[in-house]
């Protein structure tokens, strides 16, 4: 069974979500910026 996942959107503060224990699922560029969306299991 799988547990839940929050799933939040940012541009500028992956790496501070990844030294937490986030995992960037996918890297998107829109808006002339880098946007990460970062997975971590509840």
């Amino acid at each position: 069974m799988q547990g839940l996942s929050a799933l939040p959107h940012t541009h500028d503060q992956h790496s501070f979500y990844a030294k937490r224990g986030w995992r960037v699922l996918e890297r998107i560029e829109a808006w002339d910026k880098e946007h990460y969306l970062m997975s971590q299991d509840l």
